[in-house]
C-alpha cells in the first residue's frame, strides 16, 4: 500500500473555496471596520502596532469561520473566543451578549474592543481556572496551536458548547 495520500478529486476546488470564504469575511470584516470611526482608528492603531502575524486588509486572521459562526450562534450566548489574537473577529459578535477573547501572546491594548467586549491576557488553560462560564454561552478555540497545553481538550472540559478547529497534519 502506498503512503502516497490519493487523489479524491476535490481538495483543490475544496481549498480554492475555503481561501475564498477566508477573502470574503476579510472583505465584509474590513468594510465594517472602516466604515465605523471607532473601529478604524483601534483598527489601523492594531495594525500598525501588530508584529505577531501576518494580519492586514485582505487577511485579518482565519475570519471565514467565525464569520459563518456569528450566523449560527444565538444573540443570547455569551462568546468565548479562546486564543483570540487581535480580536478583530469578534467585530461579528458584536450584537450578541458578550464577547470575552482570551490570549496569552496578544497585549489586551492590541485588540479590538467593542461595547461588549471583555479582553483576558492569559494561558487557556488558567483562564478556564478562574470562572464559570455564563450561561447561555459559546467558546470558540480556532487556528490555536497547542503551544500551552492541550487546548482542544481544556475547552471542551471548560464548555458546553463548543467549536474547535485547528489544521494539523502527521
Amino acid at each position: 500500500m502506498s503512503d502516497k495520500i490519493p487523489d479524491l478529486g476535490f481538495r483543490e476546488k475544496h481549498y480554492k473555496e475555503v481561501d475564498y470564504q477566508h477573502t470574503e469575511a476579510s472583505k465584509k470584516l474590513w468594510k465594517g471596520l472602516m466604515g465605523d470611526d471607532k473601529y478604524r482608528h483601534q483598527t489601523l492603531s492594531i495594525l500598525e502596532a501588530e508584529g505577531q502575524c501576518d494580519l492586514s486588509p485582505d487577511f485579518l486572521g482565519f475570519v471565514g469561520i467565525y464569520y459563518n459562526l456569528s450566523k449560527i450562534i444565538p444573540l443570547d450566548r455569551t462568546i468565548y473566543d479562546m486564543g483570540c489574537s487581535c480580536a478583530f473577529q469578534g467585530w461579528f459578535f458584536r450584537y450578541h451578549r458578550k464577547y470575552i477573547g482570551v490570549d496569552l501572546m496578544c497585549p489586551v491594548d492590541q485588540r479590538l474592543k467593542m461595547d461588549t467586549s471583555h479582553h483576558v491576557k492569559s494561558t487557556i488553560g488558567e483562564y478556564v481556572k478562574t470562572i464559570v462560564p455564563t450561561s447561555p454561552h459559546f467558546a470558540i478555540c480556532n487556528y490555536v496551536p497547542p503551544w500551552y497545553g492541550d487546548n482542544e481538550k481544556i475547552v471542551k472540559d471548560a464548555f458546553k458548547h463548543v467549536f474547535i478547529f485547528y489544521p494539523e497534519t502527521t
